[in-house]
């Protein structure tokens, strides 16, 4: 397990051959409800980096994908949680236990090995309209 320092929280998470994996944490949640904006970018850009001093190459997702993926999931789990009780209810056990599953960590990985890279690469192009709504709450540390 790794470790990032970011505004103050400290993320764990793990990196693969094709990809990151961010642990799904009280930290992170942290980060993203206080700093969504500036703490998620420099999230990725710090873990990016680590990547490329122990693999040797540069991870294969643009800083903006990146960011609107680790806000997808976590925006999901929001959601998720919420409405978690009707997959209870209509008895959708398999898809209800590889949702919680899915939510240990969140898993980035390059186009060749995310099959869902294709669509947070799509959504970042739209990830100044995401801002308006979602502003940090302590101004981040240079």
């Amino acid at each position: 397990m790794r470790k990032a320092q970011v505004l103050g929280q400290t993320i764990s998470y793990s990196l693969s051959e094709n990809g990151i994996h961010l642990f799904n944490d009280r930290a992170l949640h942290q980060l993203i409800k206080e700093n969504p904006n500036q703490g998620v970018i420099l999230l990725a850009q710090n873990i990016k980096g680590d990547f490329k001093s122990v693999k040797g190459r540069e991870l294969q997702i643009t800083d903006e994908s990146l960011k609107a993926e680790i806000w997808g999931h976590y925006y999901f789990e929001k959601i998720y949680i919420l409405f978690r009780y009707i997959l209870q209810l209509i008895l959708l056990r398999k898809l209800e236990n590889r949702l919680n599953d899915s939510l240990q960590e969140y898993d980035c990985s390059e186009k060749n090995h995310d099959p869902n890279r294709w669509i947070w690469d799509i959504l970042s192009g739209f990830n100044r309209v995401f801002t308006l709504f979602m502003q940090d709450k302590k101004t981040p540390i240079p």
